[in-house]
């Protein structure tokens, strides 16, 4: 048994290797998402926000997503901001 092929050495080896492989593909996956986003016009504060604009309770909604957003922000978050004031 000196062949051992899931030995210590071997298991850590692999999953370092995985590891890698997937940090690998995430700083690649997010590097070609921002050069996409910039060759397509997004400003800076739409790339950090994944490529949405940012929330205007002043314009109309024009889908359900921006009606429950604006539904939430009416409800909660509105009455929040009073708060503070």
């Amino acid at each position: 048994m000196d062949n051992n092929v899931f030995s210590l050495k071997n298991v850590i080896q692999v999953l370092l290797l995985i590891i890698a492989v997937v940090t690998g593909f995430i700083i690649i996956a997010n590097k070609n998402r921002e050069r996409i986003f910039k060759e397509r016009g997004y400003s800076e504060k739409m790339i950090n926000n994944g490529g949405k604009e940012a929330f205007d309770p002043q314009k109309k909604p024009e889908s359900l997503e921006e009606e429950i957003r604006l539904w939430y922000y009416n409800t909660f978050e509105k009455k929040d901001s009073n708060d503070k004031k």
